[in-house]
């Protein structure tokens, strides 16, 4: 997926999505930036969506005069919270599913009302803090192309499989999330924001009956935005960010995915009883 993403960006698929008419106002363009991340994060891959859309909001940024640190945690919360529409948009999801994941099918039927209403309530409620020019989000941008390293970013997803590998000799047994959905949502976002969700979701074993191991899956992705060190992609949205000149403050990307994750959380939640995941 990571490959596929780079040849479309080497025969820019994506270079046109920046050239939005100058006469749409800027809340128009951000929901742009944003529903693009959701729609390559969950068709594609969620890493693959970070270093797309990344040189893309900071070009928007550049041309509307956006406060561009702003953008860049929206674009990282964004890619986190919807990255589970398919197993493959999140290697975390293949690895709490492990050998009993269902066809692409029989998941994507379970997953994309929920999927849905994710990514909606997501660019609402981020549009009006991303589309602001506001000083203290603000800084002199070097707007980027979209151009990337595939060695960069696989030490980055090398490194994580490192520490995976770690944990689960560490941990052979894996660890078994207690409580109802609610409490193993928030017990396994804890320590994917923690010990960051790829390694989390290599021990994490998810649930069964009712529940199934959709609050596994959950946690790791939306659970993910409570710490800059809980996804290799956050990783990458500030590094794309700051190598653009953008202020990305990991104290303002946690309050923003604390305020939002038990938002995220319920209407998914809503969407995958209304698609019958969950019961």
């Amino acid at each position: 997926m990571v490959l596929a993403g780079w040849v479309a960006v080497r025969l820019g698929v994506f270079r046109r999505a920046a050239r939005l008419p100058r006469r749409w106002p800027s809340a128009a363009r951000v929901a742009v930036a944003l529903l693009m991340t959701a729609a390559i994060g969950g068709l594609v891959n969620l890493d693959v969506a970070v270093v797309v859309t990344m040189p893309v909001a900071m070009a928007m940024a550049a041309e509307s005069g956006l406060a561009a640190g702003a953008l860049a945690v929206a674009v990282a919360n964004t890619a986190n919270a919807t990255s589970f529409l398919l197993p493959t948009s999140n290697l975390t999801t293949l690895l709490v599913l492990r050998s009993n994941a269902p066809s692409f099918r029989t998941y994507a039927a379970g997953s994309w009302i929920g999927w849905l209403a994710v990514t909606v309530t997501t660019v609402a409620c981020l549009v009006p803090i991303a589309a602001r020019r506001e000083s203290g989000w603000t800084s002199p941008l070097r707007p980027r192309g979209a151009d990337w390293s595939l060695a960069r970013i696989a030490m980055d997803l090398g490194a994580m499989f490192l520490l995976a590998s770690g944990l689960r000799t560490f941990l052979p047994a894996g660890l078994t999330l207690p409580g109802g959905f609610a409490t193993q949502v928030l017990a396994a976002s804890a320590l994917a924001s923690a010990a960051d969700n790829l390694p989390a979701a290599a021990v994490v074993h998810g649930g069964g009956g009712a529940i199934g191991p959709w609050a596994a899956i959950l946690a790791m992705s939306a659970g993910a935005n409570l710490f800059v060190v809980g996804s290799v992609a956050t990783v990458l949205c500030r590094r794309l960010a700051r190598e653009s000149g953008a202020a990305f403050s990991v104290w303002r990307f946690t309050a923003v995915g604390v305020a939002l994750l038990p938002i995220q959380i319920a209407v998914a939640c809503a969407g995958l009883r209304l698609s019958g995941a969950i019961r």
